[in-house]
């Protein structure tokens, strides 16, 4: 069991003072003074005035988001929070912009030199300072924003400290800011140029890179936090009336254990070229089907709901329904055809639902509870395998029979080699409930040795190949193998995939 790890409160305000202090003194109010007493001459108390006006209100702003919306990120957090994207994305790329160095990983840091060295190089100092001074225009700008629209639209928060006179004050931040704009845009043009540059970069990549990366992460955090309290939603993928019962019998153990409900959806492919309207006359076919698979859930106690789904692609158009649903587990047939092309075919589609930020089980063979006496799962290690552990206690009490763990140790690997692999497979057995144990078997072959062990009425509950589809084009796998030759039913599961990071992201953000 993990505990929460908190810190105690030790910074004071003198502390917390000298921080804020040290982060805004540099070399740039030192070298940046001499050239903006040349040009502001005897005005420049007054310019000192008219900015520490704008950093004034714009800290009042600081006070009250920071003390409402916690966590790391500042200006972009609030922005993200109350703004359309990608005002968040850009507020962020503008703040990196602005101060280079922040702590952020040595290939980020090591772009934001050159990114110095060169804006050093071919502007005047001058010109520089201030492209990064109207950053922070614009990111103090948004920051003023997103303060009277959290106060609109989170009138909830609980605020240590609120800003008087709203929305007069942010408003007059704003005005500020906008004088001082308007100024250095007849000033330092090529400030401006360069500024615009930055920021037209980042909405090319927020555009092609990061939009679709933040709205999948966005989605799996919301399913996971689903996950987390145990709450089930089950999609049920309908294609034939020879699944209905296999699939809805997985369905309903599951939402039936944890208190879930099940959505039926059924989809009709339309070739391209064609209209998708003309799916339409197929969704008749389709009703006494969904309707039947209801009736089923409906006598065993759970709330069901069913669509047809009309689009291009079979496994894109499940995936999309999963989203749009906010289901947290899709139950759907096993791929057909054992030729090559249609494995190639095959392997297509496993590769699209392993895309789908959900959790997956593909039903092989029947399942009737009445004809079932035990669950078999084999254990390994990785997320695939611990789902299938988890959702033992429902398979086993909806088929009322007993459930056998059990791992395979290779005759050819030396004791400690399989001291370990015992290890890992108990841990995975750890989220078990209630604690199992775990029988280990020795041979050469973990396909067959695990087929030895199924009896005649067992259901094989296994995790999903960790990397792959389930049946490649060229070898087999174990799951593969104990669903193609197994006796009784199979289901192979698949987790949420963790967050991968792509080589691009790794090389600038580690």
């Amino acid at each position: 069991m993990s505990s929460e790890v908190r810190l105690a409160r030790e910074m004071r305000l003198l502390d917390v003072t000298m921080i804020g202090v040290g982060a805004m003194i540099g070399a740039g109010i030192f070298v940046l003074t001499g050239i903006a007493a040349g040009v502001a001459g005897p005005a420049l108390v007054l310019v000192f005035l008219l900015n520490g006006l704008v950093a004034f209100l714009t800290a009042a702003a600081y006070a009250e988001l920071g003390s409402a919306v916690h966590g790391a990120g500042g200006g972009y957090l609030w922005i993200k929070a109350s703004l359309p994207d990608p005002s968040g994305f850009l507020a962020g790329w503008m703040d990196w912009f602005a101060h280079a160095v922040r702590g952020t990983p040595h290939y980020a840091i090591f772009f934001s030199t050159v990114l110095i060295i060169f804006m050093a190089v071919a502007l005047p100092i001058e010109d520089v300072a201030a492209a990064a001074s109207v950053m922070f225009l614009l990111l103090f700008g948004g920051v003023n924003i997103a303060l009277i629209r959290l106060r609109k639209l989170r009138p909830d928060l609980d605020r240590g400290y609120k800003v008087p006179f709203m929305p007069f004050r942010p408003l007059l931040a704003c005005g500020a800011m906008l004088f001082i704009a308007v100024f250095m845009f007849v000033g330092y043009p090529l400030a401006w140029l360069a500024a615009g540059g930055w920021i037209v970069a980042g909405f090319g990549f927020y555009h092609f890179y990061s939009r679709s990366r933040e709205k999948a992460h966005t989605e799996r955090v919301g399913w996971m936090e689903r996950l987390e309290r145990k709450e089930y939603r089950v999609l049920v993928a309908i294609s034939s009336p020879e699944t209905i019962e296999s699939l809805m019998s997985m369905a309903v153990a599951i939402a039936g254990k944890h208190a879930g409900d099940i959505v039926v959806a059924s989809v009709i492919e339309v070739p391209e070229g064609d209209s998708l309207f003309s799916g339409r006359r197929r969704t008749k076919a389709m009703e006494p089907l969904l309707e039947r698979c209801v009736r089923f859930a409906d006598e065993h106690g759970i709330r069901a709901t069913s669509l047809v789904k009309i689009g291009r692609r079979t496994s894109e158009s499940i995936v999309q329904t999963a989203r749009e649903e906010s289901c947290n587990l899709l139950i759907l047939g096993p791929p057909r055809g054992t030729t090559f092309v249609e494995r190639l075919v095959s392997s297509i589609g496993d590769y699209v639902l392993k895309t789908a930020p959900c959790q997956v089980a593909v039903v092989y063979g029947s399942i009737r509870s009445q004809d079932l006496t035990g669950v078999v799962v084999p254990v390994t290690t990785g997320p695939n395998s611990r789902l299938a552990v988890e959702l033992t206690p429902a398979i086993s009490d909806w088929i009322k029979g007993p459930a056998r763990f059990m791992t395979i140790v290779p005759d050819d690997v030396d004791e400690s080699t399989a001291d370990r692999a015992m290890e890992l497979a108990r841990t995975t057995l750890s989220a078990s409930e209630p604690p199992a144990e775990l029988l280990a078997l020795h041979g050469p072959d973990a396909a067959r040795g695990l087929l030895a062990e199924v009896r005649l009425h067992d259901l094989v509950l296994v995790g999903a190949p960790s990397e792959g589809p389930i049946s490649p084009l060229f070898g087999e796998t174990v799951p593969g193998v104990l669903a193609t030759h197994s006796s009784g039913p199979v289901v192979i599961v698949r987790n949420v995939e963790p967050h991968q990071s792509g080589r691009f992201q790794r090389f600038f953000f580690g």
